[in-house]
């Protein structure tokens, strides 16, 4: 049921104050559905450029953010795609390489 809530959200809204890792982000974005995240904490990492980042104390900020979000589909679509791409770095066979060349080191 979450998989399906998440895929057929317009956006997932996450503007976290503190992430250990931040994987909610990353399932957002490994289904495609855009993400709008904290600039704090470990989120900018796993956002990286393909979710838009604000400062989660500045509700002005929060506020434009998400009426971007949903006025421009074109911003949505590509993000979309950057998000997929982003949260491919985080899937298995991306951590058992970087795993391996750790070891080999």
């Amino acid at each position: 049921t979450l998989v399906s809530l998440i895929r057929g959200a317009r956006a997932v809204l996450f503007p976290s104050l503190y992430e250990g890792f931040g994987l909610p982000v990353l399932e957002a974005m490994s289904l495609g559905t855009p993400v709008l995240t904290s600039d704090q904490g470990s989120l900018p990492e796993v956002a990286g450029e393909a979710a838009l980042q604000v400062d989660p104390y500045n509700i002005d900020a929060l506020s434009q953010a998400i009426r971007m979000i949903d006025a421009d589909t074109d911003w949505r679509i590509a993000a979309s795609t950057r998000g997929r791409r982003q949260a491919a770095l985080f899937n298995d066979y991306a951590y058992d390489a970087r795993l391996r060349a750790l070891y080999a080191k």
